[in-house]
């Protein structure tokens, strides 16, 4: 019989040394749609170094990994695993003597950080050249090919105070693009949805553990219709005032609204965001034994009471406490029961038979 078995490791850097840490419980999470889009909650074992190594203020950061392997008959082999470099947000001594670390990827740094020189206008001719002018000062590693898009309104300004992630965040929404940091710690910006080029078939048990299936038009992040508002003013001190507007069918029934501090970045992120608002208000969480090579974007398959749903994943959380995760899956929709989907390993599309329907009945 074969057995999965997990382990989870941890380490932080004492005065130039990485000291193990001791996880006794807690989650990761990636999900498409937080900034960061990496985030852990943990809560560890330490000595009085470690302890004082992991002071957030300090820019502390802990490696986290997380592997399974497969043991059949007492032989171990490779399964999958995750690695992730997280900055420090909070550490907590609980009563008991145990800390509590709250960790989160890079983007935390531009949510931290603000522009601290006089106000600035500057062109730029695409998206990604604001971003690598605001995020190399704070240390960002910039070393993906990243696509093109035109910047609407090129003259972009930058005030005092100003936090940066909130500066780029109107820019890269009206143009339909995603900043994130990766498991590798590479910062990525991608074309939303997010489209990972894996799939993974949640089975039977005991693969699949549960499923909860649940729709709700209470649902915040399910709207027909999205307004995003626009408030600014400018260097002359003129106020302004913009929005951006959009909606599906001929009576729209619930509206999203987005209000931005910034000067308006041309029309888009309405349409943007309603479309990622479409796909919600049907919630499944499926929890399944972990298997830590889930990345959101990834095409999904899972048995639900009336037969299968195919869909992408968006966001995926492991528990460390009892070797699980939890699926969170966007864009399902029922899947015809001879659906390329749902073909077994090592059968190919050429096998169907012809008119079969690549996913939908």
């Amino acid at each position: 019989m074969t057995f999965s078995k997990h382990t989870y490791t941890a380490t932080v850097d004492v005065a130039g040394v990485p000291t193990e840490l001791i996880p006794l419980r807690g989650s990761l999470t990636i999900d498409e749609g937080w900034a960061p889009y990496i985030q852990a909650d943990i809560t560890v074992a330490v000595d009085a170094a470690a302890y004082t190594a992991l002071d957030p203020r300090e820019d502390a950061r802990v490696e986290l990994t997380l592997t399974q392997e497969f043991s059949d008959n007492g032989v171990l082999t490779p399964g999958t695993t995750v690695t992730v470099d997280l900055g420090v947000r909070r550490r907590t001594r609980t009563p008991e003597g145990d800390v509590q670390l709250e960790l989160a990827g890079d983007e935390a740094l531009a949510q931290d950080r603000a522009h601290l020189g006089p106000w600035m206008e500057r062109t730029y001719g695409e998206v990604a050249l604001l971003i690598i002018d605001y995020l190399v000062p704070i240390g960002a590693e910039l070393t993906s090919p990243w696509p093109f898009a035109s910047l609407e309104e090129p003259d972009q300004s930058i005030f005092p105070g100003d936090i940066i992630w909130d500066v780029l965040t109107p820019v890269i929404e009206q143009s339909g693009l995603r900043l994130f940091v990766d498991t590798a710690r590479e910062w990525k910006l991608a074309q939303v949805p997010l489209n990972h080029p894996q799939s993974i078939s949640l089975g039977s048990v005991p693969v699949l553990q549960e499923t909860t299936d649940t729709v709700s038009r209470d649902d915040e992040s399910w709207a027909d219709s999205v307004v995003v508002k626009y408030d600014w003013t400018d260097a002359a001190g003129e106020a302004h005032s913009e929005t951006d507007i959009a909606w599906t069918g001929s009576a729209p029934s619930k509206t999203k609204v987005i209000e931005r501090g910034f000067a308006y970045p041309g029309a888009g992120a309405a349409q943007h965001v309603l479309n990622r608002a479409q796909a919600r208000g049907r919630s499944i969480d499926s929890v399944a034994v972990s298997n830590y090579s889930v990345r959101p974007g990834m095409q999904l398959t899972l048995p639900v009471s009336d037969g299968f749903l195919s869909g992408r994943v968006a966001a995926v959380t492991w528990s460390l406490d009892d070797d699980r995760m939890t699926i969170t899956p966007r864009d399902l929709e029922l899947a015809h029961e001879f659906a390329w989907v749902l073909l077994a390993p090592g059968e190919s599309w050429a096998d169907s038979a012809p008119g079969i329907p690549w996913t939908t009945p």
